[in-house]
């Protein structure tokens, strides 16, 4: 295990505790709540395993962004904070408790293709990369993907992610690219530089001659063939006829 991932049991200053130690700690929290009152709304606490994004090339000019969340409750927490849970599932001091439709809820709601376009970045070449479009599946299991095109052959990419960390900074997400090579993304490291190789990357596959064709081109080659077919059998027809009379 590389050094970079072996700090994230101390990202952000967040310990990355246990289950158990982590229930534990979260009914001392209920507990000072319920002592001191509502202090303002909630904030996700992000205790759990890591955000997982891969980094690789769509095309030599192309590079594909694909994010997993650490755990089910961090939909959850993300769906809150773009306002796509209703009233009565947020308590008054602003907790909710998460539920596995969330996943489903975000995933079917725009808000997250702009949420994504937004905290995803690429620049190659020293210009900015084009989002696509999100291709967004079954969120809680195959999490989502983007790419973006940039202006020539990619062969090293700055690379900025902020998924979550608008939430709550100690938020990590570990990252891996080309030859399983890793950074750890948090709100205090935003920012890494990735290197590529353009001629190992996929290629469009080369169109076909029929299907580069006009639709037009090949109606009228199919009526062309068949109307030649006609004048053969024509042909045959009337040749037999001849040597019948003869």
């Amino acid at each position: 295990m590389s050094d970079r991932v072996s700090r994230l049991a101390g990202v952000g200053g967040h310990l990355r505790q246990p289950a158990f130690r982590r229930s534990v700690l979260g009914s001392a929290l209920v507990l000072v709540l319920a002592l001191v009152g509502p202090v303002g709304m909630a904030e996700a606490h992000p205790m759990g395993p890591p955000q997982q994004v891969s980094l690789s090339l769509a095309a030599p000019d192309q590079v594909r962004v694909t994010w997993k969340a650490g755990a089910p409750d961090d939909l959850s927490w993300l769906a809150y904070d773009l306002g796509l849970l209703p009233a009565d599932r947020i308590m008054l001091d602003g907790a909710i408790t998460p539920q596995a439709d969330d996943a489903r809820l975000l995933q079917d709601a725009p808000a997250l293709a702009s949420y994504l376009t937004k905290r995803i970045s690429v620049r190659s070449g020293g210009e900015q990369c084009r989002p696509g479009r999100p291709e967004i599946g079954a969120l809680a299991t195959d999490g989502a993907s983007l790419v973006f095109s940039c202006p020539s052959a990619v062969r090293q990419a700055s690379i900025e992610l902020g998924l979550l960390t608008d939430l709550e900074a100690s938020y990590a997400t570990v990252a891996t690219g080309p030859d399983g090579t890793q950074e750890i993304y948090n709100g205090h490291l935003t920012s890494h530089d990735w290197a590529f190789d353009p001629d190992a990357a996929p290629r469009p596959a080369a169109p076909s001659v029929v299907a580069a064709l006009p639709s037009w081109t090949l109606i009228a080659g199919a009526g062309i063939g068949i109307a030649g077919l006609g004048g053969v059998s024509w042909w045959v027809v009337a040749r037999s006829r001849r040597q019948l009379v003869s």
